[in-house]
């Protein structure tokens, strides 16, 4: 490791590293920086200095990607619930006490709120994928965030500081990392207040009594230091052309932290470097191969396969009983060949080796929270079901649900708020952030069943589950050890995915790789003939589909202003400035794989 000093820094020599440095670019967002529809506009201030500001911190940020440092940005921003808002915030952002300001459309987007477009990094500064962005509740980063965390996992020891207010959020945020033991420097040029008396007040106030919070420097001398930083040869990443592809195994013992907070503001808290990198293993499979096996995730899947095997040794008359009574994906039992799942809408493609239009050789029976408008049980119970009179080695049939409801409960609480907020936080985004969309989700619970492999069927070509992607968010798979499901890696390259003990297997679906823009992969899978003679193939399936009313909007996931499209083409819909709901795209994704 090889340090660079910055030359004109003051009062005291001030030495960065590639590896210890990160560069914190402070609310550089529309609210302070636009002119006419941001939060300052609103509370009649001036934001002319702020954008004086642009200029010299966009040649740091890009002198700093360069130099390959590590770039945090910060955003304040409340979640869309506003429930990180605190009373005493709310009353005071308001010009007068009856003009609520936080929360509100000034023509622009909702101020100082996530998603909106006032809120967005401004496209001189946009954060790109691969950087940090930290939306604060407060006007220091470290409080309610996540940002300690990340730090100490990335093992960084100095920070450089850019942005606005320098009074306000600057400050504070200096001052928050001061007190954690962190070595600071303010870029006096690239930082900025809405009154320039109190910029210059306050970079006297920070480098006075020998630096007492830090020391500032100016942006062209953090500029040359970047340039000699990218002069040194880093690391090389070594390359696994290991041809013997597996899927991962990611241990979330750490994850189970978050689970047991339904609170997600307050989560954030709770995030330590441990769970960072646990976030790290499961982004980097949901960027790869799209699927992986968690362990450690306190889920005991014996149960709810011992209930799939009871239930599919009913004789058929009865299981009949159970079926929907409209068509398409509701709740209650499908018959082997209900469903066509290769159904040509794959968001990566498949070897085309599979016979057009073949239905399905599975037996299914389904319960869950289906989309509001589609629901068909009378009683509008929690979770919708049609459920059998009585089910062999259950007391009664509440015994038998009782083992659905708790796993299917489980398994929901795991992927909100375990699996969803990793995911979040391996973006570089809050850990809440998928929270308001996943309130009350969409969800279904499907029991599987799969012939043995001598059933004629197979040999005349017919799948056990034809080759598809998922529609939803994420689905979470408990699987017999018969074996037969497979999952293509890449082009051409279908690779095994068998039971594991203690093991559940977890893979991405078509709107979380829509949501992310394309980042996360949503994988082409299939089930063959089941690997074992001559018993059936068994597994649990929770289809994880976030609220029926979530916007599957990227902004809420990029924290820009503008967007770019030329890097995935998101919806025709989106760039009319409307967006898709969850229930629009998954009763579209339903429709086209059941016969008519």
């Amino acid at each position: 490791m090889m340090n660079v000093k910055i030359e004109d820094s003051q009062p005291l020599d001030f030495k960065i590293s590639r590896e210890k440095t990160a560069l914190l670019m402070i609310d550089f967002q529309g609210d302070f920086v636009d002119e006419e529809k941001g939060f300052v506009a609103a509370m009649g201030g001036s934001v002319k200095d702020n954008q004086k500001a642009l200029g010299p911190a966009q040649r740091v940020l890009m002198a700093a990607r360069r130099a390959k440092i590590t770039i945090v940005h910060t955003l304040e921003a409340h979640r869309t619930d506003l429930a990180d808002l605190h009373e005493s915030k709310d009353r005071r952002s308001r010009p007068s006490p009856d003009h609520k300001i936080i929360g509100q459309d000034n023509g622009n987007g909702r101020m100082l709120t996530r998603g909106s477009k006032c809120n967005g990094l401004c496209p001189e500064v946009a954060w790109k994928d691969g950087e940090i962005a930290i939306h604060k509740p407060g006007k220091g980063a470290f409080y309610g965030t996540e940002l300690l965390a990340r730090l100490q996992y990335l093992g960084i020891t100095h920070l450089i500081f850019c942005g606005c207010t320098t009074e306000c959020c600057v400050q504070t945020t200096m001052r928050e990392a001061n007190d954690r033991g962190f070595d600071c420097l303010i870029v006096h040029d690239a930082t900025a207040s809405c009154l320039e008396r109190f910029h210059t007040e306050t970079i006297g106030q920070i480098t006075a009594f020998g630096a007492i919070i830090g020391c500032a420097a100016c942006a062209e001398s953090v500029i040359q230091a970047f340039e000699a930083l990218e002069m040194i040869p880093s690391t090389p990443t070594l390359l696994n052309n290991n041809d013997n592809i597996s899927l991962p195994i990611v241990d979330i013992s750490s994850l189970m932290t978050l689970v047991h907070i339904p609170n997600g503001h307050k989560a954030r808290s709770f995030v330590s470097p441990e769970i960072l990198n646990t976030a790290d293993e499961i982004g980097r499979a949901c960027r790869t191969l799209g699927f992986f096996y968690i362990v450690g995730h306190e889920i005991n899947s014996a149960p709810i396969l011992s209930a799939a095997k009871a239930l599919f040794a009913l004789p058929q008359h009865e299981k009949i009983k159970l079926k929907p009574l409209g068509g398409g994906e509701a709740a209650g039992y499908e018959p082997s060949g209900a469903q066509v799942l290769d159904e040509g809408r794959l968001g990566q493609g498949i070897d085309g080796s599979q016979t057009k239009n073949q239905a399905d050789l599975k037996e299914s029976y389904i319960i869950g929270k289906s989309v509001p408008t589609q629901r068909m049980d009378e009683n509008k119970d929690r979770l919708e079901g049609r459920w059998p009179n009585f089910v062999a080695g259950y007391d009664n049939i509440n015994s038998f649900r009782s083992v659905l409801e708790c796993y299917h409960d489980q398994c929901e609480n795991l992927i909100a708020r375990g699996l969803m907020r990793a995911i979040a936080l391996h973006l570089g985004l809050a850990a809440d952030t998928f929270d308001a969309s996943t309130l009350n989700s969409m969800t279904k619970l499907r029991l599987l069943k799969y012939p043995p492999c001598d059933n004629q069927e197979y040999a005349n070509g017919a799948p056990g589950c034809g080759s598809h992607v998922d529609w939803g968010a994420l689905t979470l798979l408990a699987q017999d050890e018969v074996g037969g499901l497979q999952v293509n890696a890449k082009p051409g390259v279908w690779i095994d995915a068998p039971s594991i003990p203690n093991a559940l297997l977890v893979n991405v679906g078509d709107l979380m790789h829509l949501w992310t823009r394309g980042r996360l992969r949503s994988a082409p899978h299939r089930v063959l003939k089941p690997k074992l003679t001559g018993v059936p193939r068994y597994s649990a399936a929770l289809f994880f589909n976030c609220d029926h009313n979530a916007l599957i909007d990227p902004r809420l996931l990029e924290p820009n202003q503008i967007l770019d499209h030329s890097k995935f083409d998101f919806s025709t819909r989106e760039k009319e400035g409307g967006c898709l709901t969850a229930e629009a795209y998954i009763l579209q994704r339903v429709a086209g794989t059941y016969h008519k």
